[in-house]
This record gives C-alpha cells, sequence and structure tokens, in this order.
C-alpha cells in the first residue's frame, strides 16, 4: 500500500482500538455493578482481589467519562472522515464490492444500535417496575389507584409505571398510558414515598443490567469484528487498485 493509504489504515485502526478498549471497560463497570449487587456472588465480592479491582473500576469511571467526552468531536470527525475515504475507495473500486458494502452498513448499524441501547438500559440508580395493564378505575391495588388519580386525568388505560431513583434520594416516575396513542407522563415522588415503592413496585435494577451487560458485549463483538472486516478490505481493494493503477 501507498505511504498515505498506510497512514488510512493505521488511523482506522486506532479508532478501532480506542471503542473496543471504551466498550472494555464499560463492560467491566456494568459487570462489577451486578456483580456488586447479586446476593449470590456474596463469596466472590468478598476476595480481597475483587474488591481491588472494583475499587479501580470505580476510581475509573470519571476520568474514563471525562475522556470520552473530550474525544467524542474528534473522535467523530476522524470516523466520518475514514468512511467517506472508504466509500470513495468503493466508488472508484471496480471488483466485488456490493456484498462487502452491505456487510459493513449492517455491522455499523448494529453495533451502534446495540452499544447505545445497552448504555441506555443501564440503571446508574435503582429502577422500579409497577405492571398495571389496566384502566385507572379497574385497578384493585388502592394505593396505586389514588396515586395515578392525582397524576391522571380521565380513566385512561395504563400499561405500566417506571420509577427511577434520582439524586440524592427523590424518585422520577414515568406512566405509561393510551390516550388513542401511547403516551408518557412524568410524575415525581419524594423519598418519603419510598413505603409505597416497597410495597407495590418491583425492583427491575438488576434485570437491566444483566440487559445492558448483554447488548453492551454484543455491541463489543460486532466493534470487533467490524474492526477487523474494514481493515481487511481497505487493505483488498487497495491494493487491488494500485495493482489496476500500475497496469495502467
Amino acid at each position: 500500500m501507498k505511504k498515505l493509504d498506510n497512514i488510512i489504515y493505521i488511523i482506522i485502526k486506532i479508532l478501532g482500538i480506542i471503542a473496543i478498549t471504551i466498550l472494555s471497560y464499560i463492560i467491566i463497570f456494568t459487570t462489577m455493578s451486578l456483580m456488586n449487587k447479586i446476593d449470590f456472588l456474596e463469596v466472590l465480592t468478598d476476595l480481597s482481589i475483587y474488591k481491588i479491582f472494583y475499587s479501580i473500576t470505580i476510581k475509573m469511571f470519571i476520568p474514563v467519562i471525562l475522556i470520552v467526552v473530550i474525544i467524542a468531536i474528534p473522535y467523530l470527525i476522524i470516523f466520518i472522515i475514514s468512511i467517506i475515504i472508504l466509500i470513495i475507495k468503493y466508488i472508484k473500486f471496480k471488483g466485488k464490492k456490493k456484498k462487502q458494502i452491505i456487510t459493513i452498513t449492517a455491522l455499523l448499524i448494529l453495533t451502534i444500535c446495540f452499544t447505545i441501547k445497552g448504555i441506555e438500559l443501564f440503571p446508574l440508580t435503582n429502577d422500579y417496575e409497577i405492571k398495571v395493564n389496566s384502566k385507572i378505575n379497574e385497578i384493585s391495588n388502592i394505593e396505586v389507584r389514588n396515586f395515578l388519580k392525582k397524576e391522571i386525568d380521565g380513566n385512561k388505560y395504563i400499561y405500566v409505571i417506571k420509577i427511577r431513583q434520582s439524586f440524592p434520594d427523590d424518585y422520577n416516575v414515568q406512566i405509561h398510558y393510551k390516550d388513542i396513542t401511547n403516551k408518557i407522563e412524568y410524575a415525581f415522588l419524594s423519598d418519603s414515598n419510598y413505603d409505597f415503592i416497597e410495597r407495590n413496585a418491583k425492583d427491575i435494577t438488576n434485570e437491566l443490567t444483566m440487559k445492558s451487560i448483554i447488548l453492551i458485549l454484543v455491541g463489543y463483538l460486532l466493534c470487533i469484528y467490524l474492526l477487523k472486516y474494514v481493515l481487511k478490505e481497505f487493505k483488498r481493494i487497495t491494493i487491488i487498485n494500485d495493482k489496476t493503477n500500475e497496469v495502467i
């Protein structure tokens, strides 16, 4: 490959390694968070080596977030430029490329979707859920019914109430209901309402954390495969183009 192509190849590799490194940390952080909450892992979490590893992971949280924020814009710019360069190379390339372009596009979209959804699902605080699936006046639970009557006008059909602990100890509430179309009403509970949450809601924090880990892990594996595939394709079309130009 030519010198410029080698530089682009290295840049693409560096971009991929950065993404994989950050995703690796996110997976470790979310996994440690889950292990620290699940009772059946108490023996493991009591180990000194685990405590040291967990402490390092937690201490790195803010620095990693800051690094991500600082490099986000330049990373995105270089990433877009790299994609444009790859597209231009494919346009000039006369060989087999349709299947490869579809594969790269699909892998890129899936990697982004799985990763973003996984990060979005991860609960930084405790999450609770009250499944309702009923009109307000038909709810048998008096506490839940009275709460909804204060927050929602009319006898709407309620699907679910989602509650997320805020900072420091208050709770943000999402009431999912149907009023011609599916809608969300936002509400608030103070920390003094914890008894209401404990009696009526299910703690889904660990469940969400597990789903988050699985989605991020899938995105992580896709990212690795995408990087390998793009590097292989970049090298393939560059070498063939170089040979074609030499013949011409």
